[in-house]
């Protein structure tokens, strides 16, 4: 299955990196949709690391642009390309062992619904919080 992630990258260096790391244990073919929404500089330093992998579409802007658009065009750009799925995902989350792959199968089972959602463990708040559909 084609997948297709996209993700907004702010200022969270450390949690950006941690999320682009926990997506590649997937076993499905993922392209990373990075969009750029900051001119700190680690913040494109690393994007520029990761946008040099042949599976990542990166879109350096440099500025908020706000989230619904590239999350709309992130998501676009993806079904243009052949994915099969979409995961938008925060820059602020991590995949465990499976857990893309689990997302990525029950939204392609449930194609008539517009968006599935999945629920984690919250470091801050140490509790997992509720899965919405």
């Amino acid at each position: 299955m084609n997948v297709a992630m996209v993700t907004i990258a702010y200022n969270a260096t450390e949690t950006l990196s941690r999320l682009v790391t926990s997506t590649r244990a997937t076993r499905h073919d993922l392209r990373i949709h990075l969009f750029l929404h900051s001119r700190y500089a680690p913040t494109v330093q690393l994007c520029e690391q990761v946008a040099r992998s042949c599976d990542v579409w990166y879109y350096p802007y440099g500025v908020n642009r706000g989230v619904s658009a590239s999350w709309n065009e992130g998501a676009l750009d993806a079904y243009r390309g052949g994915a099969d799925t979409v995961i938008i995902a925060n820059d602020d989350v991590y995949f465990s062992h499976g857990d893309l792959d689990r997302l990525a199968e029950k939204a392609a089972r449930y194609r008539e619904r517009y968006i599935v959602t999945c629920a984690g463990y919250h470091l801050r708040l140490r509790r997992a919080l509720p899965s919405l559909g």
